[in-house]
């Protein structure tokens, strides 16, 4: 890691600072929010300026020094003129003042005094007037600093007069974050990770550098597989940011504490109840006796959001019809919530609850914030306040807040709404034979419709996403029988879509879908555009899926969460596997990644942990091998402990698969005995449960058997409708060396249009027609669709076909084509790419290692970086490999391996 963080992101602030050299120039005023590279950006043009020639001088304003005259640049002064400035009294202020002047002078010479002034508000007043005098006279050119909602006059002044220039300093921009945390990390970090630290640092350089170096120092941030990545959380702020902003926020007058004190409770607040906590106190009676709302603020309240708003402490925001004022930076409501006074949130939390209370409370979360507010206070909400207030929770899935609103109800006898909340709550957090029974006893009960459908549609998802029981679809269908409103029985139908697509059956689960896409009520629609866009992935359909979730997705977000009804976590389920349809498997894995994140997915097994296992899964086809095995191990541990035995399956198949793609086979077999030991997995995780067992056979040298197996799988997939799936295994058949079945892979495929099929498609085409240039274009095709080591595979099949027609010059393009995509990446392995078994006896595993990616192009030393050892150790290995193999050259060795001709 770099010891000294670059400089990023400020090159046009540079070159504006810089474009003028003219007499009248005076400098530059860089102002902004603490931690925004303020000073960072000054040293950059104080060092350039010494790069050119200039003399250079720094001065730091000092707020304890500001009675000193001339404190701030005492220390460019000849020291008996220095003591004079220190006296002051003794000494004319007029002539100290010309004394000073005639010594800075003197100092700059022939060329103008180039001055780094820092905090320039905090700059004593001869100081300040002096230097501002300088730059009059065209001997000095300031390159002050100042944080946003301080003054400095003089600096100002010169700046409205046009002799200096005033910049603004904006947080940084994404790209330049990503560029920073490159270069100082000095290699690749995952998307994910970046991801994480661009939305924790919110573009403040300060911000990203503790958070950084906080993560390195305590191994949240490690390489893993060649790549940075986060292994632990992020601070919520660390000691000297908590200085920083805490210096920062002890500057505020007391209306202006009060709104802070206000925010770092709510985050956000309507502007008039913002301007209100400005003339709010805690000893106002009527507000402790329950009494009126908080009056407004008037223009006091006004005027101190506004002083806020100026320093970045604070921000407006437009929420609708509702102007809201939110807090600048979540750690400036850290830090006060970890601060000395912050036992007294809680009071201002029990006031903005009265307040918003007064204001109606109309809102969903105006409803979960007044209840959060009076139960962190030490009041109990009335019992149909925290009904109301844990059924939002659960709609919007916050898991933390329905547990606080549920427990608060108690554990006594309870009705129907207090025992839906329960079972949904159950659910959310993965007990799933508790679900059965709350729903059991639910059903019991005398129920009007539209709770017997939420109850029903509940043990429905609990039956399969829970305890892996495919009596979901009946259970849905009792419910079809019964329900006799036209709305409810289309909710029922439409989600009858979702569980058929997962248990596989994808025509019926279309059929069940199509005549709900258009139903008038939204909530329907959505849902069963849910199971249609599944269903669509598995039948192979691409950029129609990819329209008709991203349709679905900004709709959901107009109707709001329902409770019990699958929620936006199911739209970017089906979001991350048609992006991988269509080829995109690195936004597929962001995508997943971000929304988990954001908690934008729906909380608990129903689709949580869904989403986790798509992006997994991309980043097996992808072969980012190590990621997908430390995400598919942890999701397959935790379902253990939540005994998801769906879940489980799944997750153990995809780290068995990325475990024999790094040779890892003892550990992968380990993964595949737990599949064994659960119970037969059902549906739409079939498919690569299949796979991995596959590929394990084929790692043992089992080829026939391995291809036998995919056989099995194809034809059940293509017995449930899962094309998509089908696809896979006839191009994992012809993978394990037997292309024939390119034949039946086309006219299962021939109503596909997912670019990732037809990728796979022509791939098996041109490896049934044997032909160099075919399998070049299919090869370029799955690196196109970003199936890099199946690309990998098939450069090293179009070299082989290439020599085997005594082309070199193609034989050895390919190779290099295949070396390209091996750079970076951790080493693969495959019945096409592993060395030739009858070689393999022969060598140890490192010198089969240094074997194939000597003779697929790469130099000692980029075989040493990759295999983290010197040049001179891989050429000592090389040596012993040549006298085992009996050749003499690498050309000779890719011979021998089956590769490339000698």
């Amino acid at each position: 890691m770099q010891q000294r963080w670059p400089f990023f992101g400020r090159e046009r602030e540079l070159d504006l600072a810089r474009a003028r050299r003219d007499p009248g120039w005076g400098g530059v005023l860089l102002s902004g929010p603490p931690g925004v590279g303020k000073s960072r950006l000054a040293g950059e043009l104080l060092r350039r300026a010494e790069r050119d020639g200039l003399p250079t001088a720094t001065v730091v304003g000092l707020a304890h020094a500001q009675a000193i005259p001339l404190a701030a640049v005492a220390h460019l002064l000849p020291t008996d003129l220095g003591r004079l400035g220190a006296a002051g009294a003794d000494t004319p202020p007029a002539a100290l003042f010309l004394l000073a002047q005639g010594a800075l002078r003197e100092a700059a010479g022939e060329h103008r005094l180039v001055v780094h002034v820092d905090d320039a508000d905090l700059l004593d007043g001869f100081s300040s007037a002096l230097l501002a005098s300088l730059v009059v006279a065209g001997v000095a050119v300031l390159v002050a600093t100042l944080r946003t909602g301080e003054t400095a006059p003089p600096v100002e002044q010169l700046c409205r007069s046009g002799s200096m220039l005033h910049l603004p300093l904006e947080p940084l921009e994404e790209e330049s974050v990503a560029a920073i945390v490159h270069a100082v990390l000095d290699g690749a970090v995952e998307p994910l990770t970046l991801d994480a630290l661009q939305r924790a640092c919110l573009g403040n350089p300060l911000v990203l550098r503790e958070f950084v170096e906080h993560a390195l120092a305590t191994g949240a941030l490690a390489r893993r597989a060649e790549r940075w990545e986060l292994v632990g959380p992020l601070p919520s702020t660390t000691t000297r940011l908590a200085d920083v902003v805490g210096s920062r926020l002890a500057s505020c007058d007391e209306a202006e504490q009060r709104i802070m004190a206000a925010l770092a409770v709510a985050g956000a607040l309507p502007m008039a109840m913002a301007t209100a906590m400005a003339t709010a106190t805690a000893t106002d009676t009527a507000i402790a006796a329950d009494g009126p709302a908080l009056a407004s603020g008037g223009s006091a309240g006004a005027d101190a959001v506004d002083r806020l708003v100026a320093a970045g402490l604070a921000r407006p925001r437009r929420d609708g019809r509702r102007l809201q004022l939110i807090i600048g930076h979540p750690i400036y409501g850290e830090v006060l919530r970890a601060g000395p006074a912050a036992h007294r949130l809680f009071d201002v939390g029990r006031r903005l609850a009265d307040a918003l209370e007064e204001r109606g409370a109309r809102r969903r979360d105006d409803v979960l914030r007044v209840a959060q507010w009076r139960l962190d206070a030490g009041q109990l909400p009335a019992a149909p306040a925290l009904v109301r207030a844990a059924q939002f929770a659960l709609a919007a899935h916050d898991q933390r807040l329905a547990r606080a609103f549920v427990d608060a109800l108690g554990t006594g006898p309870a009705d129907v709404e207090v025992l839906r909340l329960r079972a949904e709550l159950a659910f959310v957090e993965g007990r799933a034979e508790e679900v059965e029974a709350l729903c059991a006893q639910l059903i019991a009960e005398p129920l009007d419709e539209a709770t017997r459908v939420a109850v029903t549609r509940r043990r429905a998802q609990n039956l399969f996403f829970g305890l892996g029981d495919p009596r979901c679809v009946e259970v849905n269908e009792d419910a079809l029988r019964v329900v006799t409103d036209p709305a409810l029985r289309g909710a029922v139908q439409a989600h009858q879509s979702t569980l058929l697509a997962v248990s596989g059956a994808s025509a019926a689960a279309l059929q069940a879908a199509a005549p709900l896409l258009d139903a008038t009520d939204p909530r329907t629609r959505l849902e069963a555009a849910m199971g249609a866009s599944l269903a669509q992935v598995i039948l192979g359909v691409g950029p129609s899926t990819l329209a008709l979730v991203e349709r679905s997705l900004a709709e959901i977000e107009r109707v709001g969460p329902v409770l019990g009804m699958l929620g936006p976590g199911s739209l970017v389920f089906n979001h991350v596997l048609a992006l991988v349809g269509m080829g995109r498997l690195a936004d597929a894995v962001v995508r997943g990644g971000r929304a988990l994140a954001e908690q934008e997915v729906d909380a608990g097994p129903s689709t949580g942990m869904l989403v986790e296992l798509a992006v997994v899964r991309a980043l097996v086809l992808s072969g980012r091998l190590d990621e997908a095995v430390d995400g598919a191990v942890e999701v397959a541990e935790r379902a253990a402990r939540q005994e998801l035995a769906n879940h489980e399956r799944w997750a153990r198949a995809l780290a068995a698969l990325a475990l024999d793609g790094l040779g890892d086979h003892d550990r992968a077999a380990v993964q595949l005995r737990r599949v064994d030991e659960l119970e037969p997995a059902r549906g739409l995780f079939r498919v690569d449960i299949d796979r991995a067992r596959a590929h394990h056979l084929a790692a043992a040298g089992a080829l026939g058997a391995a291809r036998a197996a995919c056989l099995r799988s194809a034809e059940g997939c293509e017995r449930l409708g899962i094309v998509t799936g089908a696809a896979l295994v006839y191009f994992d058949h012809a993978r394990f060396g037997d292309a024939s079945v390119a034949g039946r892979l086309r006219t299962l495929t021939a109503g596909c249009d997912q670019p990732l099929v037809r990728a796979l498609v022509a791939a098996v085409d041109a490896m049934a027609a044997d032909d160099g240039a075919a399998l070049e274009a299919a090869a370029a095709g799955l690196d196109a669709v970003q199936l890099r080591p199946a690309a990998m595979e098939w450069w090293v099949l179009a070299a082989d076909a290439w020599r085997r027609a005594a082309v070199p010059a193609g034989a050895a393009r390919a190779l290099s084509e295949a070396a390209r995509l091996a750079t970076g990446a951790p080493l693969l392995h495959s019945p096409i790419l592993d060395v030739p078994r009858s070689v393999a006896a022969t060598l140890t595993r490192r010198e089969q290692e240094v074997a194939l990616l000597a003779a697929r192009g790469l130099s000692s030393r980029q075989v040493g970086e990759k295999l983290f050892v010197s040049a001179r150790t891989v050429e000592t290995h090389l040596q012993r490999v040549y006298g085992k193999l009996g050749v003499t050259s690498r050309g000779q060795l890719a011979a021998a391996l089956g590769l490339a001709p000698s």
